[in-house]
């Protein structure tokens, strides 16, 4: 019989900036052109082409002297996640003493609470899942 592909699952980025942010600005002009889901059926290889040819366009105009957002030398595109993973994170920390005070990880996970899956799962479960991660391990290093 036949084989089928089986298809990847559906990953949903989301991106927090302010609008009146230079990243705000670049994020609402994708949106204004392409929609609530400027990426909606396109492969992950015809996204990772795209990526590439836009990088190659970014260092052309870098080179002619042009002040755009990506010619700052520490802008990337990929940079986004890392600043939404520390929003995030940064978020969840506050919740956290809020809730169970300062020293919440060791009151609640013990002394070796950066081994302790549970925490692993309660702290990053639902970012690695977000930012289509495999593992919470990966997730800790974003943000």
């Amino acid at each position: 019989g036949a084989r089928r592909t089986p298809q990847p699952p559906v990953v949903t980025r989301t991106f927090a900036f302010p609008l009146d942010s230079a990243e705000g600005g670049v994020l609402s002009g994708i949106l204004d052109r392409q929609g609530e889901q400027p990426a909606c059926g396109v492969s992950g290889d015809t996204i990772r082409k795209f990526w590439y040819r836009a990088r190659q366009e970014e260092d052309k105009t870098r080179r002619k002297g042009s002040r755009r957002l990506a010619d700052h030398p520490t802008w990337c595109l990929h940079a986004f996640r890392h600043q939404f993973a520390h929003d995030r994170k940064a978020e969840r920390g506050a919740a956290m003493v809020a809730a169970y005070g300062p020293n919440w990880r060791v009151e609640r996970y013990g002394k070796d609470w950066r081994n302790d899956n549970e925490y692993k799962e309660a702290w990053l479960g639902d970012l690695a899942r977000m930012l289509g991660h495999n593992t919470t391990d990966t997730a800790r290093m974003y943000g």
